[in-house]
């Protein structure tokens, strides 16, 4: 199918399904160019399903234990999506599969990153009449042209890698419907936007209260962790860091938060403990993914690795320190004006590289 093909096959139908890879940091910024999409093409009922359920390999089997539950909540309450086939993480996938099938989607695309090949064959098997939409392939050396061979039985019509340099990742995704959908370019940083429950933020203020935090107090939110180790600061630093704004006058009133997964919460408190770090606290969205999102709300400043966290403080407009590697510039938020940015100093250095000064110093200057 060609071009003109697939824009007319979308511009016609009424059914499509996404296949999504459910990291928060790539949602974050999908659910912004899919409400878009849904903007251009009202008359069509838009479904998503996550993708790593057909991911059967090493590297995927098991991820999506702890986030992308919660990533189906929140998908499931955007108002863009019909349906969201969580039941694929949480219960009868059999049940969840029979009723896709049922649907009769004219159009599925296709988002992966990793494991595009399957996905997209696992598609094909499920929706036989569905014109396929996908990234183009990225072959694998030891199946050079077998895998391609696949890929195009396949996928009807391909979207080839973007020819001109992106400058933020978001401008990927735009260009991804650009191509298969005829959809326009979006000032995203005004586009960039994320409203809170209501009831949500009351959580955050009563689990203040309960821990005799001021209203008044302003809330320093700090995330050093990260999935992957490289984009982790060590612990040790941040209570170096708490330590060094504890001593000057202007953060006196200041309460740190140091957030992290549940697992990681007797290493934080153990922190706090022993390094007697003076109003800090520890702090995990465990009760539902829109306890961060309000509590990012309730702070005065976010200082955070490169992680989901940066994103969503961007969709909050939020004020930012940003611990970045020179390795991902693409992975910069959208609200830059919101946001200083502190990169590591040579390419293959970690985030770990990043000196306790160098924090202090862009907090103090954000004051």
């Amino acid at each position: 199918m060609d071009q003109t093909g697939i824009q007319n096959k979308i511009k016609n139908a009424r059914h499509s399904l996404v296949l999504l890879p459910m990291a928060l940091g790539d949602f974050t910024y999908w659910q912004l160019v899919l409400r878009a999409f849904t903007e251009q093409y009202p008359q069509l009922q838009l479904d998503l399903m996550p993708d790593e359920y057909f991911i059967n390999t090493r590297f995927h089997r098991g991820s999506g234990a702890l986030v992308n539950p919660i990533i189906c909540d929140w998908a499931a309450q955007t108002g863009i999506f019909h349906d969201v086939y969580a039941d694929l993480y949480t219960g009868d996938s059999e049940a969840a599969l029979a009723r896709a099938k049922k649907v009769g989607y004219d159009v599925v695309f296709v988002m992966s990153s990793r494991g595009r090949l399957l996905v997209a064959e696992a598609a094909r098997a499920l929706f036989p009449r569905a014109a396929i939409v996908s990234w183009s392939l990225r072959e694998r050396w030891f199946k050079f042209g077998a895998d391609r061979r696949r890929f195009e039985k396949a996928v009807d019509f391909i979207v080839p890698e973007n020819p001109q340099r992106f400058k933020k990742i978001i401008q990927n995704y735009n260009y991804f419907f650009q191509t298969a959908a005829r959809m326009p370019t979006y000032d995203w940083a005004e586009r960039a936007a994320l409203t809170v429950p209501a009831e949500a933020l009351e959580r955050a203020r009563r689990w203040r209260e309960e821990r005799g935090i001021a209203e008044t107090a302003p809330l320093y939110f700090i995330n050093p962790f990260a999935k992957n180790k490289k984009r982790t600061w060590p612990l040790p630093k941040v209570a170096a860091l708490i330590r060094a704004l504890s001593t000057r006058p202007e953060f006196q009133q200041a309460v740190f938060l140091i957030n992290g997964l549940p697992s990681d919460q007797d290493a934080i408190a153990a922190l706090i403990r022993d390094e007697q770090l003076p109003r800090a606290y520890g702090f995990t969205a465990d009760q539902g993914f829109w306890d961060l999102p309000a509590m990012l709300a309730h702070s005065r400043l976010i200082i955070s690795v490169e992680t989901a966290i940066m994103h969503i403080a961007s969709l909050l407009h939020r004020p930012q320190i940003i611990l970045m590697r020179l390795k991902n510039p693409e992975w910069v938020p959208v609200n830059e004006k919101e946001l200083r940015i502190i990169w590591n100093r040579k390419r293959r250095h970690h985030i770990k590289d990043i000196e306790v000064a160098e924090v202090v110093e862009e907090i103090i200057n954000e004051q």
